[in-house]
Formats: C-alpha cells, structure tokens, sequence
C-alpha cells in the first residue's frame, strides 16, 4: 500500500509530494536474513502492483519511466550480476592462462590479505552474504510474481 497509494494518485492526475516533517516507525533486524526476507515481501508487492494498477505500463502513467527504472529495473540484478560474474570468471581465466604466475601471486596475495586480517575477513564475508541473500530474494519474488503467490507475509516473533 506504501506504492499503491500515491501510484493511484498519480494515475488520477494528482502530485504526491513527500513530507520530510513525516515519521515513521519500523522495527527491523539488521541481519541478511531478515533483510532477505523483507526483501522479498516488498518486490513481491511490486509485481503485485502491475496486476492491481495495469495503468501503471501505460503511457497514460505520467511517472512510468520513473516507476520502471526504480521499481521494475531492480528485478533484473541476479541476471545482470551473474552476467558479470560470468564474464569476470572468463576475463580471469584468460587472464590466468596467458600470466599464470601473475594470476597466481595476485590470488595468493588476495588470500593472503584475507586470512592475515579476519577483520577485514568477516567483513568481506558478512558483504557477500548479503549481495548473495538480496540476489536470492529478489529471484523468490520473480518467482513468487510468476506464480501468482501473493501470500508472503508471515508472523514473527522478532523482539
């Protein structure tokens, strides 16, 4: 409803404004999991969006260029990431296979670098576990929109 709200407002000619005198409050956990979770429920509100609001694509949406590249762009991270990682998987191969010794004291100084600092260890553990828990929770709301599986909510009993 935070979307659907003003997207209906906007559908009907009228400005929405933010108010920055307005407040909000939310209880949230600073995990990946959590996040993940969160994640998830609100990308799937997106994809739920386009059904309930189909105006929304048209170019009778004043905003629809705004709503596409902030909304609906984000959808399509895992495949642009995994395209990147893939390409950068075959750039270091190549790389590898024309300066092998190269390759070999860049990875072991990187390794190095990790394993003599686990400061900087779990923070670049604690990173990628979360660019990975946001992937996987932006591809459970594809899935969840392809489906047509709105129920996401669930009850918690987070204190």
């Amino acid at each position: 409803d935070d979307v659907y709200v003003p997207m209906s407002l906007v559908l009907r000619g009228h400005r929405v404004a933010f108010s920055y005198a307005a407040k909000a409050r939310d209880v949230r956990s600073f995990d990946a999991k959590a996040e993940g979770e969160r994640k998830t429920r609100t990308l799937t509100g997106v994809i739920q969006l386009l059904g309930l609001l189909p105006a929304i694509k048209s170019s009778a949406n004043p905003i629809r260029a705004q709503f596409v590249m902030h909304k609906l762009a984000r959808l399509t991270t895992p495949l642009w990431l995994t395209i990147v990682a893939i390409a950068t998987l075959g750039m270091s191969t190549l790389f590898a296979v024309r300066y092998p010794t190269a390759s070999a004291l860049t990875l072991g100084a990187l390794l190095a670098t990790l394993a003599a600092i686990p400061p900087l260890r779990r923070r670049t553990m604690k990173l990628v576990g979360w660019v990975f828990s946001l992937q996987v929770a932006t591809a459970k709301a594809v899935m969840n929109g392809v489906r047509g599986s709105w129920s996401v909510w669930q009850n918690t009993d987070r204190k």
